[in-house]
């Protein structure tokens, strides 16, 4: 990813010879979510995306803390990339075509 070899796996290939998420919709209800990322690009892929605190459709990640986007509010965006990452950076999430 990025250039680094990782290996690590939540062992879903069980659960992928089934199903890969398709034709569901998963809710991710947490911090900022960066609508902009490569894995959450493809067509339908985000549904109705919502800032809950600030009461916006923009729930990119804030800098709260004035510390850099990195060090803001990402924990959503980690969190909807397990569930539902397409996989264009090599890591795929555990439901990689839902939406």
């Amino acid at each position: 990813i990025g250039g680094t070899v990782v290996d690590a796996s939540a062992n879903v290939e069980a659960a992928h010879a089934l199903t890969q998420g398709e034709g569901i919709t998963i809710a991710v209800i947490d911090d900022g979510f960066d609508i902009d990322h490569p894995e959450f690009a493809g067509a339908g892929k985000l549904v109705a995306p919502r800032d809950a605190t600030e009461r916006s459709a923009d729930p990119r990640p804030k800098d709260p803390f004035g510390t850099g986007r990195d060090n803001g509010e990402n924990h959503g965006t980690c969190c909807a990339g397990v569930a539902c990452a397409a996989g264009v950076g090599g890591a795929s999430g555990v439901a990689p075509r839902a939406r």
